[in-house]
């Protein structure tokens, strides 16, 4: 019975540590939605660490790389709180070891 009780107890402490993680995950990329969708550079650059490389793509050009202190000010164009054209909602997150993409 103890053995039974301390294998559930280890179950449960992976399952809520797993969830604490995806809540911090969502959290993120929850800012980063926001930044895009309301022009908050700042909010946007709260979501990603200094100097990260974010790497774009568009009609325009296959591919674009960019700072996030680049990408952040492309939002300080219009008054904050402007809503951009840009609806957007977290689909799924996963997490494999210490990387997650959303």
């Amino acid at each position: 019975m103890r053995k039974q009780f301390l294998i559930l107890l280890t179950i449960l402490s992976f399952n809520s540590f797993s969830q604490s993680e995806h809540d911090r995950i969502k959290s993120v990329v929850e800012k980063f939605i926001t930044g895009t969708v309301y022009n908050y550079p700042d909010t946007i650059l709260s979501a990603i660490l200094p100097g990260t490389k974010m790497f774009l793509f568009s009609s325009e050009k296959p591919s674009l790389e960019m700072s996030v202190e680049e990408y952040a000010a492309l939002y300080g164009r219009k008054p904050p709180g402007t809503i951009n054209n840009r609806p957007s909602k977290i689909v799924i997150i996963e997490q494999v070891l210490s990387v997650a993409y959303a």
